[in-house]
């Protein structure tokens, strides 16, 4: 996984300068190892939940409540992801 910050120079405004540009490398590469994290954590602790309340299948239990987390904020992430990405400089006119 690439986790850095890419930049490029191009032509400023009027004044003959140049402008630092960055890509969203950084953004989306956190953005997608956050939200695996956040979902590992969520599963591992439904399951040890499940399991220490009794549960006869909690590793199911964990993985349910996983899937539906995915389900209900991956729509989001892949729209954070897709206006990152169409901000970059090599993502325009896409």
């Amino acid at each position: 996984m690439v986790s850095g910050v890419i930049s490029c120079r191009r032509p400023g405004p009027a004044d003959g300068g140049t402008e630092l540009i960055t890509s969203g490398v950084a953004l989306s590469g956190g953005a997608v190892v956050g939200y695996v994290c956040c979902l590992v954590v969520l599963g591992l602790a439904t399951g040890f939940a499940a399991s220490s309340a009794g549960s006869g299948w909690p590793a199911t239990v964990g993985t349910v409540a996983t899937a539906a987390a995915m389900t209900a904020t991956g729509p989001g992430l892949r729209r954070y992801l897709r206006r990152v990405m169409t901000t970059r400089p090599i993502g325009r006119g896409r």
